[in-house]
């Protein structure tokens, strides 16, 4: 019987490839198995009562030549390694009896070459640790994957055709016992060099197996996906950027990763160890972005790409490489030499994207001379050919590779605007609806005909006290008849500016900068009357009256606004968070390092003593306060961008728009999972009438209950299905008068309820 398989949450082009490592042990913390003796039956298929048992298509046992030949018999060994857990010194819930791996395995291989695959996997395991290591190979519907076991502890020979367990093999031994053997403390980079032997095995065998694939550039980044599983994301995207894998890049480059090594969330309460810090450091650095811009990662990615297929056309001509590069979305720029008509370098853009010099993407121009042997140097030539004999050449090689022209620079912006386009629409929408403000009038045509009296500008006020409008009521009635009360205020003498905003429709603006009128000031009371241009934020909308979920929108809109007119993927504000949120685990990290015994008390000679620092801690406690200088920078930077933002007279305006997009959001999202859950609710009562009682049964009441738990229409919904069903059963009743259909008949009632 089939397993159903995972539904994957990552896209298709990404790696599938995980190994994950965990002891069993009697507490079963941190979902770990509780017996190695269960453990090892289900890898192995070995357990009568599982139904699934047949899965276990490969079954395999690897051990070193000096082991005894009782110790291969997998439940012998895991049996031991129980009670040698429970007879340890330090023997506790938590004390490891094995350790089992599970990694995943490509289901596009033969049966052969999978076989060979999870034979090296079990060997290259056994051989890492020095002991014994059973295997079984999982052939899952859509999910194949291989369980693998190794005891904690030496296999020795008793010389009665037995074996018994010694001490803990090396890599479970302590971090002080470690260390006296000459070893790392803690044994996090075995399980870092395991993970790169096992991916790179499985890459191999992708590539035997796609070896006469009619694709061999997808080939060839199908098995480097695979050999590259075990780093970072970021770094995958890096090693896909120089392979030219395009749609990797796309795909992934934006996306969070999964974190499958993050110390858990209750574990914050616990007292921390040197493991539990080196841990943390180590997940810290492998959740570091790519240090490279994503524009600069796309742009290198398409280059290495438009290589590989020019070498693959044998287009070994300038001109035929920028033609191609053109058809393929990304432009090739030549930078002309200051003499003659020459050319000094190189420089790429994609569609709407920056400008990159080769040699940060290591497609420079001599490399490009070397790997295209190109006969000599190009000519300058602001735009590549569309007609000539260079042209047909080039079409007569582009046709014989069968290479189709694809725009991959619309491709690359589209991943990064995408979540932008149904804000951008609404935003114009409700800026269309709206009237907009008239063009302020230029001086010379507001101002009054004739002579008028010119006063400076930059007249200094006077004192309050020595003004005499200060002390004089006020002359003019307040509105509605009531006597005036209070002081007039004082004349201002400074000249007053207003700006006019700019164009709402420019507030989601996409990469290409779009042009923005210039602004244009009145002076009140310099010349004449002026035509003050009036400020067209809503009167009802202020930063201090904004919700939370408001504020959010306005901060979200600003800095997608400010990343499109930048050019660049990611917004101001975004980038300022991450360098702080970065800098402060530096500065949380650093912390901890403080040197010991810095600061002590100084004995003088017939003096009092004193308190002196070390040279060593001098350089902490600076090092320390230059972090925190820098971390109080970006708060005020962040402050000032968020300030800007919420009193931002553009995305005012275009808040109620912002708003209805996320409510329709949230809608749509909602009426998703209604369908969702409608679609399982139908099904179990489908299911119900043929289910019989038991375990599958309450699974079924189950579904009902979380489906009409969470969406008041379903529960409507039930309650008039439980209405009809007791209905029925009542009238049922009238022709049934036995015990057993009154017994069976209050069971019933009771389930339905």
């Amino acid at each position: 019987m089939p397993i159903a398989g995972r539904t994957r949450r990552a896209p298709g082009t990404a790696s599938q490839y995980h190994l994950h490592a965990k002891k069993s042990r009697s507490s079963g913390a941190g979902k770990s198995p509780i017996s190695s003796v269960s453990k090892v039956k289900y890898d192995l298929g070995l357990d009568d009562k599982d139904p699934h048992a047949d899965r276990v298509k490969i079954a395999l046992v690897d051990a070193p030549n000096d082991t005894p030949h009782s110790a291969r018999n997998p439940l012998s060994v895991a049996a031991a390694c129980e009670e040698r857990a429970r007879q340890s010194k330090f023997a506790n819930s938590n004390t490891g009896q094995m350790m089992h791996f599970d990694a995943a395995l490509p289901n596009n291989l033969s049966a052969d070459r999978l076989a060979m695959l999870a034979s090296d996997i079990n060997k290259t395991i056994s051989e890492q640790f020095k002991v014994p290591a059973f295997s079984g190979v999982h052939l899952d519907y859509g999910n194949f994957h291989i369980h693998s076991s190794i005891p904690l502890y030496t296999v020795r020979d008793d010389g009665k055709d037995g074996f018994y367990l010694g001490d803990r093999i090396d890599h479970a031994k302590r971090p002080d016992q470690r260390e006296a053997l000459g070893l790392p403390r803690q044994p996090a980079g075995e399980l870092r060099e395991l993970r790169q032997k096992i991916a790179d095995l499985i890459g191999d065998a992708v590539a035997e197996e796609l070896a006469d694939h009619p694709d061999q550039e997808q080939a060839r980044h199908i098995s480097e996906r695979w050999r590259h599983g075990h780093k970072t994301l970021s770094k995958q995207v890096e090693e896909a950027a120089k392979r030219g894998d395009l749609q990797f890049v796309l795909d992934n480059l934006n996306r969070d990763a999964t974190r499958k090594e993050w110390p858990r969330p209750q574990s914050a309460g616990f007292t921390k160890s040197e493991k539990r810090e080196q841990a943390e450091a180590y997940n810290l650095e492998a959740g570091k972005p790519s240090a490279t811009p994503a524009p600069e990662l796309i742009t290198r990615t398409l280059a290495n790409r438009m290589i590989d297929l020019a070498q693959k056309a044998q287009i070994t001509t300038p001109e035929g490489f920028r033609m191609l590069a053109r058809d393929h979305g990304l432009s090739v720029h030549w930078a002309p030499s200051k003499e003659g008509k020459g050319v000094q370098g190189v420089t790429f853009s994609a569609a709407g994207g920056p400008r990159v010099a080769g040699r940060r993407i290591g497609a420079s121009l001599g490399t490009l001379q070397r790997e295209l042997v190109w006969a000599e140097r190009p000519e300058y030539r602001r735009f590549a050919p569309r007609k000539g004999p260079d042209w047909d050449d080039y079409q007569e090689k582009v046709k014989a590779a069968g290479i189709k022209p694809v725009d991959s620079g619309d491709k690359a912006i589209a991943v990064t605007l995408d979540r932008l386009a149904n804000l951008e629409a609404q935003a114009v929408a409700q800026s269309n609806e709206k009237p907009q403000a008239a063009p302020a009038a230029s001086l010379a045509e507001s101002g009054p005909t004739g002579p008028q009296e010119v006063q400076s500008l930059r007249q200094r006020p006077k004192r309050q006290s020595n003004d005499p409008s200060f002390n004089k009521r006020a002359t003019i009635p307040a509105p509605g008849g009531r006597p005036a009360s209070g002081r007039a205020a004082p004349v201002s003498t400074s000249h007053k500016v207003k700006t006019m905003t700019i164009d709402a429709k420019a507030l989601m603006a996409s990469l290409s900068a779009l042009p923005i009128d210039e602004t244009t000031t009145a002076v009140v009371g310099a010349v004449g009357s002026a035509a003050a241009v009036r400020e067209t934020m809503p009167s009802a909308i202020r930063p201090h009256t904004l919700s939370e979920q408001q504020k959010r929108l306005l901060l979200q809109a600003f800095d997608e606004r400010e990343a499109a007119r930048s050019g660049s993927f990611d917004g101001p504000l975004s980038l300022t968070k991450e360098r702080l949120d970065h800098l402060k685990r530096q500065i949380s990290q650093h912390g901890r390092e403080e040197p010991e015994g810095g600061i002590y008390l100084k004995k003088r000679l017939f003096r009092t003593p004193i308190m002196a620092e070390t040279d060593e801690h001098k350089e902490w406690r600076e090092a320390q306060e230059k972090r925190r200088q820098h971390a109080e920078k970006l708060e005020g930077q962040i402050s000032k961008m968020q300030k800007s933002a919420l009193s931002d007279p553009d995305l005012l305006r275009a808040l109620s728009g912002l708003e209805q997009v996320q409510a329709d959001k949230l809608e749509q999202q909602r009426l998703e999972k209604l369908k969702s859950a409608t679609s399982e609710y139908e099904k179990a009562i489908e299911q119900l009438n043929d289910a019989p009682f038991g375990f599958q049964r309450n699974q079924l009441f189950r579904t009902i209950k979380s489906a009409t738990d969470a969406h008041p229409e379903l529960a409507e919904r039930e309650r008039l299905r439980v209405l009809a069903v007791q209905r029925d059963a009542t009238q049922q009743g009238d022709y049934e008068h036995d015990d057993d259909a009154v017994e069976r008949r209050r069971r019933n009632r009771s389930r339905e309820r």
